[in-house]
């Protein structure tokens, strides 16, 4: 006589042909019928007898006993035959041999659902269990979780041996993974053997019955590491991936991540590698299309916040001073375009042909910021160089730098034109002293420098420190005509007082020059210029004028050179 579960019905009729038997019903193959309450009742009232947990007679059994038996057959039904599955009895008996069969047993172990997880806990994990399966835990735990069914659909699920040994972590130990088949099998009943489709050898959990309990198992004790988590993460989400192969199954990115770091790919099946290929697919379109979106975003508001910034830049030109502008034109090379549409209309309003001095002079430093790109505002910044007021010559002439080729001659030109007011020529000087910053490539004349000396002089107190700064790009080249005009008859004591000026700003570090000034310096000069010089405590100043001291006039020296020697 043959029992054999109706999963395995079709390997049963396919052994009968080869022994060229057929099933005939009511004559060698029968249907057994799912057991009633009663009859499961004395299954397992059976079950323990044998296991001696319970009295070999029914009529000896306690009231806990009876109450045992009662809340285990309930549990046990199969909910949707109504009925009782012998298997179910037979797994539930086997598992709970090793205790009391009373409720309060029962309830220790968390009802007929915790019985699966608290044996599968006392075989794999307890330190009372054989080391043999403590040694095989961690590849159980993966075995059995990928053979459950997708949460959804309590389905039998079915792999290949070679997708389990995969997954196991047993891939070069064949027979670490023989014996936890060993194991899993013919000792602890928990999977079987199946015929796949392409003949070859598969497992299956041995009843659906185990799932909740497989799978609570695994829920209670993967997490305890990182990798288990992530391996945890990679059986469901593959399980529900196989069923549905749908967007929404795949692993969100921070799962896709975990287990992308924290389990070997080596480990992954198939289907686990198709589900991460697919999934690694989805997030990076995504994580593209995400950051696209993104970076519209952030430039979007970033365009808009320059386009404020501009707009607040640009009204303030309008009221800028003059001392503030050449910082104010470095901060508005940094808005690229943005700001010539906002300064366009302050250069129409002030090219009008009614418009006024005021609305003229707010456009200029518009018209410096545009300069860089519009060449037509050159001729009008060199107007205004030449006819404006001091403080801009600075700015605009640094912002004219780009044009020195074209007008370098144009200025030189108004310089040594006589017929020109000498307030422009001077102001022409001034355009060219910087007009390439401190490497000037004008070839200064004679002529030249002494009218730039002369003019320095003759100008107002008040603009002397802007126009020395303006000069100094050529100060080397006004020594030698300032020196001239520092006691040149017919200049004021208010001109020889700038010269004094200029000669202690620009040959201040001529110690012995400024000790020779000295000696033809008038009061006002000489407080000028001998701080200057007392700064040289020693060296060739100080033994320069030691031997001036010791000299004695010549009989033929001119009364104005015995008073220098005197002095």
């Amino acid at each position: 006589l043959v029992m054999v579960r109706d999963d395995f019905l079709m390997p049963v009729e396919r052994f009968m042909n080869l022994l060229d038997l057929k099933l005939q019903g009511r004559e060698n193959f029968v249907a057994v019928q799912l057991f009633d309450k009663d009859h499961a009742g004395k299954v397992l009232s059976a079950f323990g007898s044998a296991y001696g947990r319970l009295p070999e007679s029914v009529d000896e059994l306690s009231v806990d006993q009876r109450e045992f038996l009662r809340l285990s057959v309930e549990g046990l039904k199969d909910r949707e035959s109504e009925r009782w599955i012998c298997v179910r009895l037979a797994v539930f008996a086997d598992m709970f041999r090793g205790r009391d069969w009373t409720p309060e047993a029962l309830r220790q172990v968390g009802g007929i659902t915790g019985v699966g997880t608290t044996f599968l806990d006392e075989t794999f994990s307890s330190s009372l269990a054989d080391a043999r399966y403590r040694r095989h835990r961690q590849a159980a735990l993966y075995v059995l979780g990928e053979l459950l069914p997708s949460s959804r659909l309590e389905i039998k699920v079915q792999r290949s041996e070679a997708d389990l040994r995969t997954v196991s972590g047993y891939q070069q130990r064949p027979d670490d993974f023989a014996d936890l088949m060993q194991v899993l099998d013919r000792e602890l009943r928990l999977i079987t053997p199946v015929e796949l489709g392409d003949g070859s050898t598969g497992w299956q959990l041995t009843h659906d019955y185990l799932v909740p309990s497989v799978r609570d198992w695994r829920e209670k004790r993967l997490p305890e590491t990182r990798t288990g988590r992530a391996r945890l993460v990679l059986s469901k989400r593959s399980s529900a991936w196989s069923e549905r192969q749908e967007a929404k199954q795949l692993p969100t990115l921070m799962e896709w991540l975990q287990i992308s770091c924290l389990t070997p790919r080596g480990l992954w099946t198939a289907t686990q590698r198709s589900m991460m290929r697919a999934a690694g697919r989805w997030h990076a379109l995504r994580s593209g299309v995400l950051l696209c979106v993104l970076v519209a975003v952030t430039l979007g508001v970033q365009w808009m916040l320059e386009q404020k910034r501009a707009t607040e830049f640009a009204d303030g030109l309008r009221v800028v001073k003059p001392e503030e502008l050449s910082e104010r034109l470095k901060q508005a090379d940094t808005f690229g375009g943005l700001l010539e549409p906002l300064l366009r209309p302050l250069l129409e309003e002030a090219d009008a042909k009614d418009a006024t001095a005021q609305e003229r002079a707010a456009a200029l430093p518009a018209r410096l910021v545009l300069v860089k790109k519009d060449k037509t505002q050159v001729p009008v910044l060199s107007e205004a160089l030449l006819n404006g007021e001091l403080p801009y010559v600075a700015p605009i002439r640094e912002r004219l730098r780009l044009y020195a080729e074209e007008l370098r001659p144009q200025w030189l030109e108004v310089l040594r034109n006589e017929q020109q007011p000498s307030a422009r020529r001077f102001r022409a000087a001034l355009g060219l002293a910087g007009l390439e910053g401190s490497a000037g490539r004008v070839e200064w004349s004679a002529a030249d420098t002494k009218f730039i000396a002369e003019e320095l002089s003759k100008s107002f107190a008040e603009y002397q420190p802007q126009l020395r700064e303006l000069l100094r790009p050529m100060a080397d080249q006004l020594i030698a005509d300032l020196d001239t005009l520092f006691d040149a008859e017919g200049s004021t004591s208010d001109q020889q007082e700038k010269v004094a000026l200029a000669l202690a700003d620009y040959a201040g570090a001529d110690g012995e020059r400024l000790a020779r000034l000295l000696t033809r310096a008038n009061q006002k000069q000489t407080e000028i210029l001998y701080p200057k010089v007392a700064e040289f405590k020693s060296g060739p100043v100080r033994e320069g004028l030691l031997a001036l001291t010791r000299e004695q006039p010549d009989e033929k020296l001119g009364q104005l050179d015995r008073v220098r020697l005197g002095r």
